[in-house]
């Protein structure tokens, strides 16, 4: 099973960091929240449908996630640079607000 997660293009470029970045698990509709885990590292996405995903700080798939917000480029995630509880996980830039 794949899931995918709709990325809101962000209108300012300056200063990008994940928390001000809005997704959306585009297979149930529901926004996703963050948790960011200080002993871990990561920080983990959660739908109300159940979808986690672990996003290493400052890790690659994290820089996906930024590039694909303020580029507008929808792509998937590198295998091994996240965890998730449904298997793979691709990017697509949803416009609008969210």
């Amino acid at each position: 099973m794949s899931a995918t997660i709709g990325v809101v293009p962000l209108p300012d470029r300056s200063g990008v960091s994940l928390s001000a970045i809005s997704l959306r698990h585009i297979q149930c509709g529901q926004l996703l929240t963050m948790r960011h885990g200080t002993l871990s590292e990561q920080t983990t996405l959660h739908c109300p449908c159940g979808l986690e995903v672990a996003v290493p700080l400052n890790g690659h798939a994290e820089t996906q996630i930024k590039k694909a917000a303020i580029g507008a480029i929808p792509f998937e995630l590198e295998l091994g640079t996240y965890s998730s509880n449904q298997g793979e996980v691709s990017l697509v830039v949803r416009k609008g607000n969210g």
